[in-house]
């Protein structure tokens, strides 16, 4: 899109906007990722406190499912896997927390100020994020 023939103000001001949209994708990438790897922790969860109960019945071979695949292991290293596996997770969930909240601050340095908008657009700007955030809800 050729922006020359507006004015320098105007292209800065498209510039900061599409760098604000991209953030923003970046950002619900970021939290749905976040959602996936939360739900994979809990499993986790799930699966040691099942095997720390002895909720497991004791078979020669547990079949852990990891990813698109099953894999027959013994109880002791079904255990350390999936063990393993949450660490992972858990260090994968800390990195991607700060990264989501370092794209966060950026994003809200790039976001225009309310105040200087038009009323009638800070109106519709809150009302298009409060569908959001009830679509989001009602997901949950």
């Amino acid at each position: 899109m050729d922006l020359g023939h507006l004015p320098a103000e105007t292209q800065k001001l498209f510039a900061q906007t599409e760098k604000a949209e991209l953030l923003g994708e970046e950002v619900l990438e970021l939290q749905a990722f976040l959602i996936e790897l939360d739900r994979k922790r809990n499993s986790n969860m799930e699966c040691l406190g099942a095997f720390r109960r002895q909720e497991v019945h004791n078979t020669e071979k547990y079949w852990v499912n990891f990813g698109s695949f099953f894999i027959g292991l013994p109880r002791k290293n079904a255990y350390k896997m999936v063990e393993e596996d949450q660490t992972n997770v858990i260090k994968l969930v800390t990195q991607k927390r700060n990264e989501l909240k370092a794209k966060i601050r950026e994003l809200i340095t790039l976001r225009p100020n309310l105040v200087d908008m038009d009323p009638v657009v800070q109106d519709l700007l809150l009302k298009e994020q409060e569908e959001i955030r009830e679509e989001a809800l009602d997901e949950c």
